[in-house]
């Protein structure tokens, strides 16, 4: 078992994250509706304006990158761009751009959601642990436990960090780690994971 801290988003932060993705999103919803438009209109001053929007700040972050000597997705994405340009291709620089910008907003949606689901788990470990030392049981805080420590849960306890069973039995939900319906039985030798129901042994 090990033990560790960690902050749990705020909602404050949440709701500040969220209004800058649907900031991003319209963005680049706009800089879609805009190559489309000029595309199906043969407007190229449309696709121009909607591949400076999408392009410029790929360039930039290559340029970054390249300053600090890192060769990255945006460096070869702003050489497709640059190229692409400098043959007159426009429509194919900025649909370049415009995919990896919509690439970068699926990106974020995958983070934000990781994030959220992780402080969902931390949420449920408990604030303190009950360990054996020796012939003695002491209870501590979760965030003071050490690797190799010995957990003792009893029926009713939520795990609070993620070991192997030493011995004894016990049936536990893992519904909130793992998703599965039913509760599972464990045994010496198997793995537990923090935040899940030992409901029963």
């Amino acid at each position: 078992a090990a033990g560790y801290t960690a902050k749990i988003p705020s909602a404050t932060r949440d709701q500040e994250e969220a209004r800058a993705a649907r900031r991003d999103l319209l963005r680049t919803a706009g800089i879609g509706l805009l190559l489309l438009a000029g595309w199906l209109a043969g407007l190229e001053v449309l696709v121009i304006a909607a591949l400076v929007l999408a392009g410029l700040p790929i360039v930039l972050r290559a340029g970054k990158a390249l300053l600090a000597r890192r060769l990255d997705a945006d460096v070869l994405v702003a050489i497709a761009i640059l190229a692409a340009s400098a043959l007159g291709e426009f429509i194919a620089a900025a649909e370049v751009a415009f995919i990896m910008a919509l690439g970068g907003q699926l990106e974020a949606y995958t983070t934000r959601r990781a994030r959220r689901a992780l402080g969902g788990l931390v949420s449920l470990m408990p604030a303190t642990a009950r360990v054996r030392r020796g012939e003695r049981e002491t209870e501590i805080a979760s965030a003071e436990l050490q690797v190799g420590e010995i957990i003792v849960v009893r029926a009713g306890d939520r795990l609070p960090a993620d070991g192997v069973v030493r011995s004894g039995h016990a049936t536990v939900n893992q519904a909130p780690v793992t998703g599965e319906s039913l509760p599972v039985t464990k045994e010496a030798g198997d793995e537990v994971y923090v935040g899940t129901l030992a409901e029963s042994g």
